[in-house]
């Protein structure tokens, strides 16, 4: 499964490409969002605030960079500790062969877009 061409061996571009590698989508968390864009490995790379998530998504699509966004899982808490819950956030997962990319397009943009949306980043 880690190749990129079928067991006919012929190597596939474009539409084939994408339609080969659509399975391994499956392994990112549910109930999440991307850019249309597929990679055949993901990589965490930060945890945003979830009202940044669209304009994020859409940055990293002009810069091709696959990119994916799923809630934020957080740890059960605790019955004894009363403490509010973190502001909801989303992780976003972006293609592991364009991550220098992606860090480049979220130190850039991600500014840009709290201070349109009035949110701390």
């Amino acid at each position: 499964m880690g190749l990129p061409f079928p067991p006919s061996g012929r190597f596939l571009f474009g539409k084939d490409r994408a339609a080969w590698l659509a399975p391994r989508v499956a392994w990112l968390p549910p109930y999440g969002r991307g850019n249309g864009l597929d990679a055949a490995s993901w990589a965490p790379l930060a945890d945003v605030p979830a009202e940044l998530v669209d304009g994020l998504l859409a940055a990293f699509g002009e810069a091709d960079v696959p990119a994916y966004a799923a809630p934020a899982v957080w740890p059960p808490r605790r019955v004894r500790r009363r403490r509010a819950r973190p502001p909801a956030s989303e992780r976003l997962w972006v293609g592991a062969m364009r991550y220098a990319t992606a860090e480049d397009v979220l130190r850039t943009e991600l500014p840009r877009l709290a201070a349109e949306q009035g949110t701390q980043a």
